[in-house]
């Protein structure tokens, strides 16, 4: 008997005009949503570097793989002392890869015999830290005359960026801001107080990698050019938004 009076009220109930429910149009999981606009900046900073990593070893080639291997030790047992002579702090200095695999000989012609093993090839690199560079040129030149038949890339770095990023950082906050105040005027609002700020990256990208090499004593140190590390930081700002 009580369905007509049940279906009279929910009728009535979704008759009702939007305004009528002005609390729950503010409520987003039971706290009152405030308005708001996230905009992102970014922001950078110059800074000098202060040290450089080498990465050098020696390649080593023989009819088995305990002659290379035994080839390829002593010749980096050479450059070890070399670096140490140079002055290169042993905690400076750590083996960055090893290994010794075949050489195979050149595929020709359509016989089905499979791959010939010719040679095995031993190779140890070093990556070696150099923190005064001034002396970056003699080392690599020393590396070279002490057997180091691999001589990779030079990549500089700051021992501590950590100013640099914050400055970054600050530059990144008022970029994010100035937009927002842009946004502001063209839409006609107000801007309140920052909600919240979410760092998305702040990284140091090297400058661009040289390939470095010595052929003699003879000749002067090889000249290295470090320029300067850009450190940068990109951040999410939420501002909130005042009607």
């Amino acid at each position: 008997m009580f369905r007509p009076a049940l279906a009279a009220a929910a009728l009535a109930v979704c008759a009702l005009p939007m305004t009528a429910l002005p609390a729950a149009a503010q409520q987003f999981g039971g706290a009152e949503r405030i308005p708001s606009i996230t905009l992102t900046g970014s922001g950078d900073s110059l800074i000098d570097p202060d040290m450089a990593t080498i990465t050098a070893g020696v390649v080593a080639q023989a009819g088995n793989a305990a002659d290379a291997l035994r080839q390829n030790s002593a010749a980096m047992q050479k450059v070890f002392d070399e670096l140490r002579q140079a002055g290169v702090a042993e905690r400076d200095i750590q083996t960055s890869s090893l290994s010794v695999s075949p050489v195979y000989a050149p595929q020709s012609g359509p016989d089905n015999s499979g791959p010939r093993i010719i040679a095995y090839r031993a190779n140890n690199n070093v990556s070696v830290i150099v923190r005064d560079l001034d002396a970056l040129g003699p080392a690599i030149d020393a590396l070279v005359e002490a057997g180091a038949n691999n001589v990779g890339n030079v990549q500089f770095d700051r021992e501590d960026s950590s100013e640099a990023m914050d400055e970054a950082r600050r530059e990144a906050i008022r970029n994010a801001m100035e937009t927002a105040r842009l946004y502001a005027e063209a839409g006609g609002f107000r801007l309140g107080r920052i909600l919240s700020v979410n760092e998305i990256q702040g990284y140091r990208p090297q400058p661009v990698m040289m390939s470095a090499r010595a052929e003699s004593a003879d000749f002067a140190a090889t000249p290295t050019a470090p320029g300067q590390l850009t450190v940068e930081a990109q951040v999410n700002v939420e501002v909130e938004i005042l009607q």
